[in-house]
């Protein structure tokens, strides 16, 4: 945790600089980015000094988020209660009975070198870089899922995917030594653990694993809805307890050094009416939530007794209108849910902001499907209006969308819809200057939003300029 302990030191040594941004920093023991705008980047691994200096000091990310899937480390080689001997590019783990024995692990397990190897890299060039790093939790190996587990067809990259299918409840001691691992061996440099993605689709958190007739389908469709809330639930509070437990005291002061844990939900809000369509053929059933219902369950079964917060994906242009969904200019809505929640719940005297449940994520978003993948000019507004939407809401923690740029070795070189630069780009950023997105990326930064005025988002939509004193 030295590193962490470093980041803290980091913070309070520089009150100044961050007050304004960060007046929200009243959760004991959490370390917020030092920025809310943050990265989410298809190019994992371009990791040149240039780009980072630029990320750094030019665009000031204060987080990346990472998709961070259990099938790439472990896919070969059935866990075991005994030890394992690993194949060339595997290594096991726990490496002992005696290290077993000290974290608690279940089983041992072989996990891939170069995943561990990448991944390190990747974490050590964001820390150096004072870049926070969230991981989204989730797709569980192959041959660790039910194979009635039927998937969608991902109309976006056409192609099937299973990639939100749980698993079985008898490899559940498999999922906790995943996590368990990941703390233990990346904990150091990691804040933010993102559970699972989007719980309330059918499509990402898929539990279609029983088979009905139609018949028992009506019948029984209260027992399989409580059944795919009790999946979520019970892999939610694993996570939790494994991940705090690990967490050491910070050097310094008297409180933990906690990481924020979130429950991932799309943007549909407006209707606790949950929906279910069953497959004729098969007669699985696919369950999709509402996120107002499905919080109220997550409240009933978890309170403030475990370390939670919310992750948002609030799709569309920000202010659009809409009587379904989130946007990001209606997040109030979602956060004055959990301040009536934590209000109802809490015994103590304090302030609901001192609470994780008060905290929001906007992990995901760019403006709505609909859009022409190179209209920079509407996506460069997207990343004004939304990051003064989070300026002005001490809840959202940070902000992530999808994508900062296409991946530079994608087949097809036209940008996609959900991009914020093309993979046309250069690597080191050297001509990124020329689109409006990169402008727009470079008013957020510390030391132009709200100091200055010869900035992008200022000067075309009056947004982030200097406030007189």
């Amino acid at each position: 945790m030295i590193i962490k302990r470093f980041f803290i030191l980091f913070l309070f040594l520089s009150v100044e600089c961050f007050a304004e941004n960060f007046s929200q920093t009243v959760l004991p023991g959490y370390i917020l980015p030092t920025n809310k705008q943050g990265i989410a980047d298809r190019n994992y691994n371009l990791l040149n000094e240039t780009r980072y200096k630029v990320f750094e000091k030019e665009l000031n990310f204060g987080i990346q988020k990472y998709n961070f899937f259990w099938r790439d480390a472990e896919d070969k080689v059935f866990s075991s209660r005994e030890p394992l001997k690993c194949p060339v590019g595997y290594s096991l783990f726990p490496q002992s009975k005696k290290v077993k024995q000290l974290l608690g692990t279940k089983k041992y397990h072989c996990y891939k070198d170069i995943f561990v190897n990448k991944w390190e890299k990747r974490f050590k060039k964001n820390t150096k870089h004072h870049i926070q790093q969230a991981l989204v939790l989730w797709t569980a190996p192959n041959m660790y899922v039910d194979s009635g587990c039927e998937g969608f067809y991902f109309k976006l990259q056409k192609r099937h995917l299973i990639s939100g299918c749980y698993p079985m409840p008898e490899y559940y001691d498999d999922y906790e030594d995943w996590i368990r691992f990941t703390a233990y061996r990346f904990g150091k440099y990691i804040d933010h653990y993102i559970v699972w993605n989007e719980i309330d689709s059918t499509n990402w958190a898929d539990t279609s694993t029983i088979k009905y007739s139609k018949e028992a389908m009506k019948k029984d469709l209260k027992f399989h809805m409580n059944r795919s809330f009790n999946i979520y639930t019970t892999i939610l509070k694993k996570t939790i307890k494994i991940i705090d437990d690990i967490d050491k005291k910070c050097m310094g002061f008297n409180e933990e050094c906690k990481n924020f844990i979130y429950v991932s939900l799309t943007r549909d809000w407006y209707s606790r009416v949950p929906k279910a369509h069953q497959n004729k053929k098969t007669g699985a059933i696919h369950i999709r939530w509402r996120n107002m219902n499905l919080l109220d369950h997550i409240w009933r079964e978890l309170g403030l007794n475990y370390n939670w917060s919310i992750a948002v994906h609030p799709y569309g242009d920000v202010y659009e209108k809409s009587t379904n969904s989130l946007r990001f200019s209606t997040l109030d809505e979602l956060s004055n849910y959990q301040k009536t929640q934590i209000d109802f719940h809490k015994s103590k005297k304090r302030s609901w902001l001192s609470y994780p449940q008060s905290r929001l994520f906007a992990s995901e978003q760019n403006t709505g499907h609909k859009i022409e993948a190179e209209n920079w000019k509407r996506k460069a507004k997207y990343i004004c209006e939304s990051y003064d939407v989070a300026q002005r809401m001490p809840e959202i923690i940070a902000i992530t969308h999808n994508h900062f740029q296409d991946n530079i070795h994608h087949k097809n070189p036209k940008p996609t819809k959900h991009t914020m630069l093309p993979s046309s780009v250069k690597t080191d950023l050297s001509d990124a200057y020329r689109y409006e997105t990169f402008q727009a990326y470079q008013s957020t930064a510390l030391h132009r939003w709200g100091k200055k005025n010869e900035h992008y988002c200022c000067k075309q939509y009056k947004l982030g300029c200097a406030v007189e004193k």
